[in-house]
């Protein structure tokens, strides 16, 4: 006997289907939302921003990058919880308590820090060239182009190793 509804579902593949009008509706009440919880929102993005420039600080920068992704969670985790009971409270730690989770979140700043090392083994040396093209006055814009380029290229795959894969976690 082969019964499709009682397949068993692989975990991710819990979904439902919804009419497309629910879309708007989602966009409409997110609005509402940052609009009644801007300021801890605004303080939110603005930390983490702050956290972020602080990676430029040679050892710390380490340990932050490998820890962004904690971060992270710990803003969405906030956020939800505060779109659901109305009060947003952000604690940058918060998925810190569970093992499991702590573990892929650090392991996901690992291959963060491991891409953006190798996109910028492949940026430097156009950085460096377009710095000695410059100084010497024979830069072009089609050098700057492809510094611009490759960095951009780098930004999006680590955006999207980080904002895809910390729902997945």
């Amino acid at each position: 006997m082969n019964n499709t509804n009682n397949k068993q579902k692989q975990p991710g593949q819990e979904y439902s289907v919804v009419p497309t009008k629910m879309g708007k509706l989602w966009l409409d009440e997110a609005w509402q939302y940052f609009r009644a919880q801007s300021r801890p929102l605004m303080f939110a993005i603005l930390l983490l921003v702050l956290i972020w420039t602080s990676a430029a600080i040679p050892v710390l920068g380490i340990v932050i990058t490998i820890l962004s992704p904690v971060f992270a969670a710990g803003v969405l985790l906030g956020i939800r919880a505060g779109f659901y009971r109305g009060n947003t409270q952000i604690n940058l730690f918060a998925a810190w308590n569970k093992l499991e989770v702590r573990n892929q979140l650090i392991l996901l700043g690992v291959v963060m820090m491991l891409i953006g090392l190798g996109i910028s083994s492949f940026a430097g040396p156009e950085l460096t060239e377009f710095q000695s093209a410059y100084v010497n006055g024979e830069a072009s814009l089609d050098d700057f182009m492809r510094v611009i380029a490759i960095s951009a290229l780098g930004a999006v795959v680590i955006s999207f190793c980080t904002w895809l894969a910390l729902p997945e976690i």
